[in-house]
């Protein structure tokens, strides 16, 4: 007889007849010596009557709380005795004592769904860890996992709970006792696709209790009345008691052509569907072994003869060995069990159990990797520069390694981003801190006013705008050619690879464009058009049915001049100077792609997420932060201060009034400019320093050191603090004479017989024009030009410029020429 044969069930109410019933089968089948109930919903003397009914002699109960909880404690004397040592709500301790058996501490637990009081009892059973040195064995149903594998749902498991759990195991030296049969131990059961699955029961043991019971074995027992499986603990299994394997009908059995024959002949013999069930149930086990069971058999013996075969042909050759060598060879292919049914002619997959897409769940591992990562750090002991360092340098890259090729869910980057945010702000172990600044505002490049963290979805839309450039762009690597053509199949969009490639192309519209050379295969309205953009997206009003299909090359004259009477809505101004801009060249060479985000065309990551936040997220990107960076007051504009107004906003509970003058509410610009304690600073500031930051919050004093605020005493801390940041940057006043010197610049005559081309560019509210001349070594006039190119920037003019130029001493035939643009 096993020492201990533990058997814990949250039964979810044990009032009725039906539980009663369930129970006795289920202890006539188990033969438990120890019986853990746990939500029984049900206490008094109603309660007693219902465990003394259930067939053990000795008891114990831990009445419910109002309607919640209750603990029954049921075991066999004869065979196990117990003394109950304490108890409490949530837990039952008592001392085990079995013969010829070393004394055990059992703990029975039935954790509340309400974490605050899930806390209290890990910090009992920490308790009780620190003054115990028995082998130790804790059971019952916890209401937590111990990691996001313990459950599949609709939602990930908290973070912050798994680690309350995990860190009471840890101060308890307790380890999970593993677990034969069902992943999990409770169910929902709701349609819908709302179902989840959670392992919240559970065995538990110190290492004395492992070293006691090595061979233990938790067994999850099939779920049946309640939305909990049973689980069963073993101390010492008997090695010789091997189950007895169930008749189930195999798929294959379908497959072979004298199936249906013994069904028949089985089932019209027989009057009574139970006897005749029985029967066939026999004759499927005989003739499975006969069809089946020995296939592996067969094939060896085939195998052997044919290497008999071999060994004699190579010692004595005759046409008889040759003969039966192709028969048993044919025989062998024509039927090869390892590889395929013996009588299919296809392999059947279940197609409605086979993902077709990656899940929430399938992620679980990288955001468990993530949260274990930021976990490790001390983030209280980090600046907030520090933080970022780490976020950007070793969070980033280890999530950027899977989001180059996979697409994450919403959910998972949304998960990603919260556990960056609670590691920023110090929100660890379930402490949540204030947040003084929107995440929205800190995920931003620093020139935008924002901290430099990325901002997980708009990352994983950039790194998979970037393998769709590399598929594009790259013409002579093997994958990108099967990137190319799966973009062309309908079928790729229902794989990964084909999605990824489908949203890396989503994403990469923003900034690719078309470099116009004959313009043949770029569509005038559809297609990007340079700096432009898409055409039709600019032009409202009807289309006709062919002009999707004009090309940019239908509307450009052989000089290179458009021809906008091709086109049936006529193109506003603006437009068409844009357009008369870019640069067409009469070539046959084809066009080309390109990346807006970068002016040499490239693709890069960065460009590519600041164009997508600029069209998602509606950044400015015109707008320049930098300014506040040398000032150093980042948080005083994005008000980020915790001043006594903002905490008061926040809900803190503290007076919003000032506390130097006690007249107004405490905001920034209250605090830097209205105070009358702060304009006494401003008014001793002498005018030459007053754009110096300085770094002296004076107001610290008066609240945490109760120093009153002295005018000239922050005033000559400010001074002397910019002036030793001045000193120390290397910063020295100007020097008169080198800011005024005056430098002559004059025309450089080319060398003789030799032509100077002179260029220069022109940008007026973004209109350009281009002209130069060309002048011989004695500087005489030879030629010149002067045109009006259209709508652009400044760095556009001068490169018009030059190809004019260049273009101009061509027809003049030069032959040497020296170039020198205005910009240079």
């Amino acid at each position: 007889m096993d020492p201990f044969r533990v058997l814990s069930w949250n039964v979810r109410g044990a009032c009725s007849g039906d539980f009663r019933r369930v129970f006795r089968e289920l202890v006539a089948r188990n033969k438990p010596n120890i019986v853990l109930l746990t939500e029984t919903r049900v206490g008094g003397n109603r309660a007693q009557n219902i465990m003394n009914s259930l067939g053990f002699n000795s008891t114990h109960k831990i009445d419910l709380m109002g309607f919640a909880g209750g603990i029954w404690l049921l075991w066999d004397s004869r065979d196990v005795n117990l003394t109950v040592r304490g108890s409490t709500f949530q837990e039952l301790h008592v001392l085990a004592e079995v013969s010829n058996t070393h004394p055990c501490l059992l703990s029975f637990v039935y954790a509340s769904p309400i974490r605050e009081r899930r806390k209290i009892l890990w910090e009992n059973l920490s308790l009780i860890a620190n003054n115990n040195h028995l082998p130790w064995m804790v059971c019952g149903d916890f209401n937590e996992v111990l990691s996001q594998d313990e459950k599949w749902g609709i939602r990930l498991a908290s973070h912050s709970r798994i680690r309350d759990f995990k860190g009471c195991l840890d101060n308890c030296s307790l380890m999970d006792l593993g677990f034969s049969g069902c992943k999990f131990t409770w169910c929902n059961k709701r349609p819908d696709g709302q179902i989840v699955f959670e392992r919240l029961d559970r065995f538990l043991g110190n290492a004395g209790w492992v070293s006691l019971f090595p061979n233990a074995i938790n067994y999850h027992l099939p779920q049946v009345y309640s939305d909990h499986n049973p689980i069963m603990l073993v101390s010492n299994p008997r090695s010789d008691q091997v189950p007895d394997r169930p008749f189930r009908c195999e798929q294959i059995w379908l497959n072979h052509p004298s199936f249906q024959n013994l069904i028949h002949n089985s089932w019209t013999h027989h009057n009574s569907v139970t006897e005749a069930l029985n029967v066939l149930k026999e004759i499927l086990k005989m003739w499975n072994r006969d069809a089946f069971g020995n296939v592996f058999h067969k094939k060896n013996v085939l195998i052997k003869r044919l290497q008999g075969i071999s060994i004699a042909l190579s010692q004595n050759p005759n046409a008889g060995l040759v003969n039966l060598e192709g028969q048993l060879d044919k025989e062998l292919r024509r039927n090869p069990p390892v590889l395929q049914f013996p009588h299919g002619s296809q392999l059947k997959l279940r197609l409605l159990r086979s993902p077709l897409a990656l899940t929430v769940s399938d992620f679980k591992a990288i955001i468990d990797k993530v949260s274990g990562k930021l976990e490790s750090w001390k983030s209280r002991y980090l600046s907030p520069m520090g933080k970022i360092t780490m976020l950007n340098s070793v969070v980033n890259p280890m999530v950027s390694y899977y989001m180059q090729c996979l697409s994450f869910p919403i959910g998972v980057c949304d998960s990603i981003d919260k556990l960056n945010r609670n590691f920023f702000w110090n929100s660890i172990n379930g402490k949540k801190k204030i947040h003084l600044v929107a995440w929205g505002k800190i995920a931003k490049p620093r020139r935008l006013g924002g901290l430099g963290i990325h901002r997980t979805h708009e990352r994983n839309l950039a790194l998979l705008a970037k393998l769709y450039w590399r598929v594009r762009k790259d013409d002579n690597s093997v994958w990108a050619k099967v990137g190319r053509a799966a973009l062309t199949m309908k079928v790729t969009k229902n794989t990964v690879i084909g999605r990824c490639l489908r949203k890396g192309e989503e994403a990469a519209r923003w900034g690719l464009c078309r470099v116009i050379n004959n313009g043949r295969s770029t569509r005038f309205w559809e297609d990007n058009i340079g700096q432009i953009g898409r055409v039709r997206n600019l032009i409202s009003g009807p289309l006709n049915i062919h002009d999707n299909e004009i090309t940019v090359g239908d509307v450009i004259n052989q000089d290179g001049s458009w021809n906008w009477e091709l086109l049936s809505i006529p193109i506003p101004d603006e437009i068409r100077l844009k357009l008369q801009a870019i640069l067409i060249d009469p070539s046959p060479c084809e066009d080309n792609i390109s990346w807006i985000g970068n002016l040499n065309g490239s693709f890069s990551t960065k460009s590519a997420y600041n164009l997508i936040c600029e069209s998602s997220l509606n950044w400015d990107m015109d707008s320049n932060w930098n300014w506040v960076w040398k000032l150093g007051c980042h948080q005083i504009l994005v008000n980020g201060l915790p001043v006594r107004g903002i905490l008061a906003r926040r809900g803190i509970k503290t007076s919003p009034q000032c506390p130097l003058c006690n007249q107004s509410v405490e905001d920034p610009n209250h605090l830097f400019r209205l105070c009358a304690a702060s304009q006494q600073v401003w008014l001793r500031l002498n005018p030459q320093l007053a754009p110096l930051p300085h770094s002296d919050f004076f107001i610290n004093h008066k609240i945490f050191e109760q120093i009153d605020f002295n005018a000239a005493n922050v005033l000559s801390l400010a001074k002397g603090r910019a002036g030793e940041f001045f000193f120390m940057s290397g910063k020295r006043a100007r020097d008169p004479e080198a800011s005024n010197r005056v430098v002559q610049v004059k025309w450089t005559p080319p060398p003789l017989d030799w032509l100077k081309l002179n260029t220069d560019g022109s940008c007026t509210n973004s209109e350009i024009g281009a002209g130069g001349l060309l002048r011989d070594h004695s500087g005489r006039w030879i030629s010149g030009f002067s045109v009006f190119i259209g709508i652009g920037n400044a760095l556009l003019a001068e490169l018009w410029a030059v190809f004019h130029g260049l273009k101009l001493a061509s027809q003049c035939q030069v032959k040497n020429l020296v170039v020198e643009a205005g910009g240079s």
